[in-house]
């Protein structure tokens, strides 16, 4: 039995070849701060693409979208996003994620950004005394606290280092957050910083400052009947009969 002859057609559309290239302004973060994003947009050629929709995400095993911008005359597509305490429903600080750009509606990704995400930090600094003679000493403490969600904490079993006139100590943080070291006052005169820090476990750096003072104690001679004797007084006194002094 012979068939006839039929046909059939349908359109199809070929995806114009992209690429998308993303730029962070940095590898870390804390809640609060600004996180700017560039990609760009070029075709096959390397020209740019203007007016193409780019989305921007947060990624782990989801995408988070953060952000859609649309590329200017020179393909770039530009975001500001402030680091919010949560996304999804979990927590970002103490996460490492990454960011992506993909240009609409071709959905062509570019690489993988990986940005970490920390708690804020603050150090404090204390010494006992403001002022110290030479060869005394120098008791230093350190507060070290950590922002969640809007309240301070104490940051315990974190190691902090102190620097005064040279030389460098560190300590542990107890359950209060608080740290201390001791250090002998140097013989040279003069004002000098005690600087506390905390390196912040390979991201941000927490540093705190605080200036003491080293002075000279001069001794102020006292006559006595031809004899030369020091006292801690703050002026001479000079004997000159039975029990009378002349200042």
């Amino acid at each position: 039995m012979p068939y006839s002859t039929s046909r059939a057609s349908t359109d199809v559309s070929v995806a114009q070849a992209l690429k998308v290239s993303l730029s962070v302004n940095k590898s870390w973060f804390t809640p609060g701060d600004y996180l700017v994003a560039v990609a760009r947009v070029t075709d096959a050629y390397g020209n740019p693409v203007a007016n193409k929709e780019v989305r921007f995400y947060i990624t782990d095993s989801y995408l988070y979208w953060i952000a859609t911008e649309t590329t200017d005359m020179n393909g770039y597509a530009n975001i500001t996003w402030t680091v919010p305490w949560d996304i999804g429903g979990d927590k970002l600080p103490c996460t490492k994620r990454y960011i992506q750009a993909y240009a609409m509606p071709e959905s062509v990704g570019s690489d993988k950004i990986p940005v970490a995400f920390a708690y804020p930090t603050r150090l404090s600094v204390s010494t006992d005394k403001k002022t110290y003679n030479p060869g005394e000493i120098v008791k230093v403490s350190v507060k070290l606290e950590y922002n969640d969600f809007g309240t301070w904490k104490p940051l315990a079993g974190r190691t902090v280092s102190v620097t005064f006139a040279g030389n460098t100590q560190s300590a542990s943080t107890g359950s209060d957050g608080t740290a201390s070291v001791s250090f002998t006052a140097p013989s040279t005169p003069g004002t000098y910083s005690v600087v506390a820090e905390f390196k912040g476990e390979g991201l941000a750096t927490t540093l705190a400052t605080t200036l003491v003072e080293i002075i000279t104690s001069q001794p102020v001679m006292m006559f006595i009947t031809g004899a030369l004797v020091l006292t801690p007084i703050l002026a001479p006194i000079i004997i000159t009969e039975l029990g009378k002094a002349i200042r």
